[in-house]
């Protein structure tokens, strides 16, 4: 998918998925996308979300991370999500590149 493409589906199928879970006081395994297709998927990364931020009146999100690359440290995303069709400039506080992202189903298990 070209960026506008993945920044349309973050915006209509993602963020609404990670609110949702976020509001219930659950954390959020996400899949980072940091590459374009499937070349080398290693470079793409999983993290935990545990917070946000969203101003309505400017549609700015601020996501709050859990990322093991970066322990003592609270990584976030940020994006703008007022013009989804334009992109929405997802950005990593670490400086990482990043193209889009995924919410990932999880559910912890008790281990037998």
């Amino acid at each position: 998918m070209d960026d506008n493409t993945v920044a349309r589906t973050v915006n209509q199928w993602e963020i609404p998925k990670l609110r949702k879970q976020i509001d219930l006081s659950r954390p959020v395994v996400l899949a980072l996308i940091r590459t374009k297709g499937i070349t080398d998927p290693t470079k793409n990364h999983q993290v935990v979300a545990i917070g946000y931020d969203y101003e309505p009146t400017t549609k700015d999100m601020m996501v709050y991370l859990y990322d093991p690359n970066h322990p003592g440290e609270q990584p976030t995303l940020s994006m703008n999500l007022s013009k989804p069709s334009q992109g929405i400039g997802l950005s990593q506080s670490s400086g990482e590149p990043i193209r889009g992202f995924f919410f990932i189903d999880y559910e912890p298990q008790t281990p037998p």
